[in-house]
């Protein structure tokens, strides 16, 4: 397998970076769009492995064998959108996939009529689904596990012949993403009604409307990790703004303890370092899960003891990520344990003798997590770093644009 590692660092580390728009904001305005059954434009899509396939996906009408790979949010948007449009389609992905529940979803999906069959694992993609007008109606949807079901359940709510009134069960996760629907949503002309965990919305029409998708701060968050991890850096990234759709925003303020200033500019921000005034970490990361790995490394590469709470959802991702995590980051030579709920790091004073490879798990954030790392621990070395190509394609150019030099090893 291919393995990457830092041949020489810039002393200053600076650049203005183009980042890919968000896959999130594209891949919903992208549904919203089918839905509507209108061919309006959307601006500046994702560039990311994902928008692309689910572009695919969409545009290949007569397809009706839907390989999602190993990407969860179109696997649950699709199962949803499949439910409601007429014909039948079965809906596989990759072995990890099949790992991945979906029956929180499926069970909802039934209950307003949908005809879907598990063909393999009941509960587990993969998936027949034979669509069709869906009553809609009442239902309840435990929020603890994915907001991919709920976000699924609201893209096609207002197709459906009754409409929607969801009452969100336990405390959600990741809920920044299910706002971000909701937004989209009255964005493209639909009223939506929410009173604490009760959503309403009625049968209605999406409007067309111009969006120009905002540069994706999950992205952001790794060079944000770089800037802590080094002394001397200064980067401008254009397409980001405080007022974001995007709860990983929220970077730019737990970013600040570790040395990282956020100026916000006109059309995008900029980032430095300055002095590091944390001790130790110690977050809930339930709203913004996919930032816990960006965190759990900067605090292993900088021996921050950390305590991190609520991200159980990162077990059911492209890999299990609390596992990655406290296998790999041993390498950063921390001491690290776990519950099914949360990540415990404390500096390991015992002479580790692990191998100089960090292992990938085919995941996309388990690789980018660990990159800045590899400017304070030169030995180490990580395999599999073409998987970045799921999010954001131009990571190793734009690393490499910013004075950050690699070559691949054996």
């Amino acid at each position: 397998m291919k393995k990457i590692k830092i041949e020489s660092i810039n002393p200053k580390i600076e650049g203005k970076i183009i980042l890919p728009s968000s896959k999130s904001i594209s891949n919903r305005a992208l549904v919203i769009r089918a839905l509507s059954g209108q061919k309006f434009p959307v601006k500046n899509l994702s560039n990311a492995g994902d928008t692309q396939k689910l572009i695919s996906i969409l545009e290949n009408e007569n397809e009706k064998i839907i390989n999602t790979g190993n990407t969860g949010t179109i696997m649950r948007f699709m199962t949803a959108y499949y439910a409601i449009k007429e014909g039948e389609w079965d809906l596989i992905g990759s072995e990890r996939m099949k790992e991945r529940p979906i029956k929180n979803l499926v069970d909802v999906l039934k209950g307003f009529g949908a005809d879907i069959e598990y063909l393999g694992r009941e509960g587990y993609p993969p998936l027949r689904i034979r669509g069709k007008q869906l009553k809609g109606g009442k239902c309840k949807v435990d929020a603890t596990v994915s907001s991919q079901y709920i976000s699924a359940l609201l893209l096609i709510a207002p197709k459906l012949k009754n409409g929607i009134e969801m009452e969100l069960m336990g405390d959600p996760i990741s809920f920044p993403f299910i706002k971000m629907t909701l937004k989209m949503l009255e964005f493209y002309g639909i009223k939506v009604s929410v009173k604490g965990k009760h959503i309403y919305i009625a049968p209605q029409e999406y409007k067309p409307a111009n969006l120009t998708v905002e540069s994706d701060w999950s992205s952001a968050s790794y060079l944000y990790a770089l800037t802590a991890m080094n002394d001397d850096v200064e980067i401008e990234l254009p397409g980001l703004h405080k007022d974001s759709w995007q709860g990983d925003s929220i970077v730019a303020k737990l970013m600040k303890p570790f040395g990282v200033e956020t100026v916000y500019n006109k059309n995008s921000i900029s980032i430095f370092r300055t002095k590091r005034k944390i001790k130790k970490f110690e977050y809930d990361f339930r709203a913004n899960p996919d930032l816990a790995p960006t965190f759990a490394v900067i605090c292993s590469a900088l021996k921050i003891p950390f305590r991190f709470e609520g991200i159980h959802a990162l077990r059911i991702k492209e890999s299990d990520r609390v596992a990655a995590l406290e296998e790999q980051l041993q390498k950063l030579n921390m001491k690290v344990s776990s519950t099914e709920s949360s990540l415990i790091g404390e500096e390991s004073h015992q002479i580790s003798f692990f191998d100089n490879v960090i292992k990938s798990y085919s995941d996309h954030r388990i690789v980018m997590s660990f990159v800045p790392a590899l400017c304070l621990h030169r030995e180490l070395m990580i395999e599999d770093p073409d998987v970045v190509e799921k999010s954001y394609p131009a990571f190793w150019n734009d690393l490499e644009n910013l004075g950050i030099m690699f070559r691949y090893a054996l």
